[in-house]
């Protein structure tokens, strides 16, 4: 079942579809490459200048140094956890904003002045003459096969 076509000025719930969909995409691109983190720990300003991944350190005592590297594993793990989840949200929305554009695009029309070539050419008529200018034909008179065998 093919939708019905309308132009801009028909119907706003289309143009305000495809603002949506602009919308979506727009938020997108911000989850894709907006919330990065680049600095995990400390700060850019601090001494060390911060720093993307946790690293390793030592202790004089194991249950320290064990410690510190479960502490580690799981704030890195956090970080990869985020990152994984603003790439696919990123990318959720954006695909989400590109359906939501074609499906609200699709049901505007071309304005006046373009040109469509999608309209299918009409089917030729049959042409019939009126009853009167058809000649009667006699009673019995029938159509007769012009080489009987």
């Amino acid at each position: 079942m093919k939708g019905k076509q309308i132009t801009k000025g028909q119907n706003p719930w289309v143009l305000a579809g495809m603002a949506v969909g602009i919308v979506a995409i727009l938020v997108g691109l911000v989850f894709l490459f907006g919330f990065k983190d680049e600095i995990f720990y400390g700060s850019a300003s601090s001494s060390s200048g911060g720093t993307t991944r946790l690293g390793t350190a030592a202790f004089g005592a194991d249950f320290y140094t064990d410690i510190y590297k479960s502490a580690t594993f799981a704030g890195n793990a956090v970080k990869g956890v985020y990152e994984l989840l603003s790439t696919c949200f990123g990318v959720l929305f954006i695909l989400l904003g590109a359906v939501d554009l074609c499906a609200f695009g699709s049901r505007l029309t071309p304005g006046k002045g373009a040109e469509t070539t999608a309209a299918a050419p009409a089917a030729p008529e049959e042409v019939t003459a009126p009853a009167g200018d058809l000649p009667a034909e006699a009673p019995g008179e029938t159509e007769q096969d012009p080489d009987p065998k």
